[in-house]
């Protein structure tokens, strides 16, 4: 007799990181199958070659597949890409300004591509405020977006009820300037930043705090214009980047919150323009680095519960319009350096100054500037 085929055992499921909020995230949805392509008919005998270079895609109805096939050569069509496709292709009506050239109107095309892709993959049909989305409407008008010069330049969402993960396609937005996904209640994103987000060139703000984000924080360095980095509270893993300290216009930079490890770059004193920086409730095994003192713009400095050790910089009191500074829970030691020996800000009746829970030989000038020991 025939034995019967050993069966192996299933391989154990993919664990799902348990989100914060108590929400439980929504069913995806099923995809809806794409449009049935017609057949491509086969060579002649003696074929025709094409031309190397592709013609100038004016998106007249008759010719949105062209323009849209620009970003599918480059990513293929899965099931989201085939529900944005088929919307855009089949059911939506608008067309961008005679006024606009060209160029500008295969650009405007993608863009309105690009937003159906981050609808279908974030569950649009549930977010707390879809207004005018997959409209006939100028994207301008949907929730959430604000354009300049009728390109996208913001994707602004703040506890809007997203789920899931970022897309791709939106390193293809290359006038967008600020892009906010903060998480909540209502929903979280998963997954990691795509890296496609160094692409946007023109980006100033990426605040993507309170999510469910893994992975290591992306390197940023090529979107040279940013100037506010805000992924506290998240799942990153890693370590700090050096990168992060080279974008010589950064103003603030928040990965609090995150399981990342390693030091503290002593490249961090490049960062000259940072006025705002917090590295706080993270897993190093560092000391601060006396680079410190070469960040003359900071303001607000927040290194608690990071796992620090070794003593305070005395580098520390060059930093003159330091108005808060929170170290607590560490294990520093030493004597605390004479920060009122500065410009004074940090024993204004305002500021804000925490160096307890820690393992200091003399806490004196700590008291003489106010601070908490």
């Amino acid at each position: 007799p025939t034995s019967a085929p050993v069966v192996g055992p299933s391989p154990p499921p993919t664990p799902v990181p348990t989100p914060r909020p108590t929400a439980t995230p929504p069913p995806t949805p099923p995809p809806t199958p794409p449009p049935t392509p017609a057949p491509t008919p086969g060579p002649t005998k003696n074929p025709t070659l094409s031309p190397t270079s592709s013609p100038t895609i004016s998106p007249t109805p008759d010719q949105r597949t062209g323009t849209i096939r620009q970003i599918l050569d480059d990513a293929g069509i899965a099931a989201i890409q085939a529900d944005a496709f088929g919307w855009i292709t089949t059911v939506d009506t608008w067309q961008p300004p005679e006024a606009f050239p060209s160029s500008k109107k295969t650009a405007v095309m993608l863009e309105r591509y690009v937003l159906a892709v981050l609808y279908y993959a974030t569950d649009g049909q549930n977010w707390v405020d879809s207004s005018q989305w997959l409209s006939s409407d100028s994207v301008c008008g949907w929730s959430g977006i604000s354009c300049n010069v009728g390109q996208v330049g913001g994707i602004n969402f703040s506890n809007n009820g997203l789920w899931w993960s970022l897309v791709t396609e939106l390193g293809k937005l290359s006038k967008l300037t600020d892009l906010q996904v903060e998480g909540g209640d209502n929903g979280s994103l998963f997954g990691t930043i795509p890296t496609e987000i160094q692409n946007l060139a023109a980006l100033t703000r990426l605040a993507l705090s309170e999510n469910f984000l893994t992975g290591t924080v992306p390197d940023l360095t090529r979107a040279t214009a940013l100037t506010e980095i805000n992924l506290e509270s998240n799942d990153f893993i890693g370590t700090i980047s050096a990168g992060l300290f080279a974008l010589t216009g950064l103003q603030s930079l928040a990965i609090g919150s995150n399981y990342i490890t390693g030091t503290i770059p002593t490249e961090i004193g490049r960062a000259v323009s940072l006025t705002s920086l917090g590295l706080n409730y993270l897993n190093l095994t560092s000391t601060i680095p006396t680079e410190i003192g070469l960040m003359t713009s900071l303001e607000q400095l927040n290194l608690g519960s990071s796992g620090l050790s070794w003593v305070i910089p005395t580098q520390i009191v060059n930093l003159v319009s330091l108005s808060t500074l929170i170290l607590a829970d560490n294990d520093l030691t030493g004597d605390v350096p004479e920060l009122s020996s500065s410009s004074g800000a940090l024993v204004s009746s305002t500021a804000t100054c925490d160096l307890s829970e820690n393992q200091f030989d003399n806490t004196d000038n700590a008291r003489a500037a106010g601070c908490t020991t």
